[in-house]
């Protein structure tokens, strides 16, 4: 009897597998004419079809439906390779909604509560909705960064003038402790709790580096918030990580930081370094990057996400009722120094993504600051945030391109973003692996 109640659950099982398997390959056969399709480069006019939510340029035998894109221009979907959003289900539906509606399809998380993400992940990585891979907490050492980002709101402290005051209650509370931050501050750290992180199923792993040069100095500092691992303990984190097959991201603030996640052998930077520095004293900061680091992070094939926006948020002084000032002077310095670093990085084969890192917001926080300051132009602009931004979050997925094999997500504008990027502000069709995408109102 037992044997014959395990055959039928097995069976049972098999058919829920098939059936699901069905569901998945059981979308209308779609064929899309009168469409200009981009192709890494520029847009050629071009039909496709959609089975089984691939693309293929060969006739099915069958078609369910004809799709006139009235001469409409077709990309592959936007990636955000760097945000806290997508932590719980607080706002969930409304950033999901914000990120389809832009035209972002594919979203990596850094530092978010694990429990948050299990949270999220069933209202994720569907046709309909956004595909998102999670962190689950950065690795920083004791009180380190991120500690002050999650720490003060999980005790209850919501505004800036109550931290100073309670900042021995926040040091001492460790809600968010092995949830959104954890504690390394040596080998035997690492071993002691490295399982546990590992249970928590994370992604990617997010390593903090902050002034590494000086760790020494500030690990006994009192502080929070003002150091990241020690050099020695990052590089431990990232042989462990590789060799639980997880890909290490490092957060990076000097260019010794940036050095350092190169010699350790981590797979991108979460930065580049330097990226708030707001140009108060100089032309640009002392120690910046030198070709032979650019050229070394291009042969070892790291990505880097600049974050450039932030560079705006650091040159910007509040006045006492909450108002900003840009400062135009130092603000003009910082683009400067954008413009030259990251073109330069370019021009030398490094593999800068695209993220907003900007909570609340979504990838056009950073797109269209890049867009607006002239940063890049229109065809880097759209190479990177449609190509190389998703394939960086889903290597093993064929994303971000429209040819044969490829899965048939897109989106289509009304004009060539190439001569008009404005033009990406409107989508007007929204498709993800064989399924149109109807926003939520």
């Amino acid at each position: 009897m037992k044997n014959h109640l395990w055959l039928i659950s097995v069976l049972l099982f098999i058919f829920s597998l098939n059936g699901l398997t069905f569901a998945q390959n059981n979308s209308k056969i779609y064929q899309f004419t009168n469409g200009n399709w981009f192709d890494g480069k520029d847009f050629k006019k071009r039909e496709f079809y959609s089975v089984n939510g691939i693309l293929t340029s060969k006739k099915p035998r069958q078609i369910d439906e004809t799709i006139d894109l009235k001469n409409q221009f077709v990309i592959p979907p936007f990636a955000d390779a760097h945000t806290h959003n997508l932590d719980g289900t607080f706002n969930l539906e409304k950033i999901i909604n914000a990120y389809l509606d832009e035209g972002t399809f594919y979203v990596q998380v850094f530092a978010n509560y694990a429990l948050g993400a299990k949270q999220a992940k069933p209202f994720l990585n569907t046709p309909s909705s956004l595909d998102v891979i999670y962190a689950n907490g950065g690795l920083t050492s004791t009180l380190g960064h991120p500690f002050m980002a999650y720490e003060p709101r999980a005790a209850g402290f919501y505004n800036y003038a109550d931290w100073e005051k309670n900042m021995d209650k926040i040091k001492l509370s460790r809600i968010g402790e092995n949830q959104v931050y954890w504690f390394l501050d040596s080998k035997t750290d690492v071993d002691a709790k490295w399982e546990k992180f590992l249970a928590q199923k994370p992604d990617i792993v997010k390593i903090l580096l902050l002034d590494a040069e000086n760790y020494e100095k500030t690990r006994n500092s009192g502080k929070a918030g003002d150091k990241g691992l020690s050099p020695e303990v990052a590089e431990y984190v990232v042989q462990k990580a590789h060799q639980a097959n997880l890909k290490v991201y490092a957060h990076v603030e000097t260019s010794f930081d940036f050095r350092l996640g190169l010699k350790i052998g981590v797979d991108g930077f979460a930065h580049s370094p330097n990226y708030g520095w707001n140009g108060k004293i100089e032309d640009k900061p002392k120690d910046d990057l030198t070709l032979a680091d650019i050229k070394l992070a291009a042969k070892k094939k790291v990505f880097i996400t600049p974050t450039a926006q932030i560079g705006k948020l650091e040159s910007t002084n509040y006045t006492a009722e909450g108002k900003e000032e840009l400062q135009t002077e130092r603000f003009n310095r910082v683009l400067e120094r954008q413009r030259n670093l990251y073109n330069l990085m370019r021009k030398n084969g490094v593999k800068i993504i695209f993220g907003s890192d900007y909570f609340g917001k979504t990838l056009g926080v950073e797109l269209w600051y890049l867009h607006d300051n002239k940063i890049f132009d229109n065809r880097t602009l759209l190479k990177i945030g449609v190509e190389d931004t998703p394939a960086a979050i889903f290597p093993n997925r064929k994303i971000g391109k429209l040819k044969d094999g490829y899965e048939a997500s897109f989106i289509t504008v009304a004009e060539n973003p190439l001569i008009n990027f404005e033009t990406i502000k409107k989508i007007n069709l929204r498709f993800k692996q064989g399924v149109f995408i109807e926003l939520k109102k």
